[in-house]
């Protein structure tokens, strides 16, 4: 099961909060709002296992991130700040030491230039 793009950033702004906020200020867990998450994501969230049910009342709903949700938090900061690596520039005269072939390097040359290779 994949996770989408608004689920990450949503285990991204809880955990920051987690983080933030001490443990007694939040002993039955955090509301949807505390975090800025909508409740929707959030049930969804549940049902995948990254949230938790701390507290329910016919109020309220806290919610705590479990293991899973933080790993997948950590892991979405880690991925943003990967390096981006870049493909290096394919020069024309690649295959010049090759004799004749022009056709099997045209095709070659060709598919190594473009943006996506075969």
């Amino acid at each position: 099961m994949g996770t989408d793009e608004k689920t990450l950033e949503a285990a991204r702004k809880i955990k920051r909060y987690e983080d933030a906020t001490p443990k007694y200020d939040r002993q039955l867990g955090w509301s949807w709002h505390n975090v800025g998450v909508y409740p929707g994501t959030l049930n969804a969230m549940v049902v995948q296992g990254l949230v938790e049910v701390t507290y329910k009342s016919h109020s309220f709903t806290h919610y705590e991130l479990t293991d899973k949700g933080k790993l997948l938090a950590e892991a979405g900061e880690m991925a943003s700040k990967a390096p981006t690596v870049s493909l290096p520039e394919v020069p024309d005269d690649l295959f010049d030491d090759i004799v004749g072939y022009d056709d099997v390097k045209e095709l070659l040359l060709g598919s190594l230039s473009v943006s996506k290779p075969v």
